[in-house]
């Protein structure tokens, strides 16, 4: 397969009360080496645990986060793509 590196992909994480599989698939999702590529995150989480809270803190600059008032998975993925 011959993938061209000016094509962007995007990895969209949509996300609801998932502490440390969260950190976890974003952790692996930077690490990619693919040079064109954003994540996304769409959380529904009410409220995180404080070292998820840190953790996102840290990778904020290198991701796109948004938030869900209200749990949908349908919502959260239509909105990633968007």
């Amino acid at each position: 397969m011959n993938i061209k590196p000016d094509i962007k992909v995007s990895i969209i994480i949509p996300t609801y009360n998932r502490e440390e599989v969260l950190c976890q698939t974003i952790d692996l999702a930077l690490k990619q080496d693919y040079p064109s590529y954003e994540v996304i995150v769409v959380d529904q989480t009410k409220k995180h645990s404080s070292s998820t809270e840190k953790y996102l803190k840290q990778v904020k600059d290198r991701i796109r986060y948004f938030k869900l008032d209200r749990p949908n998975i349908p919502t959260a993925r239509n909105l990633g793509v968007r």
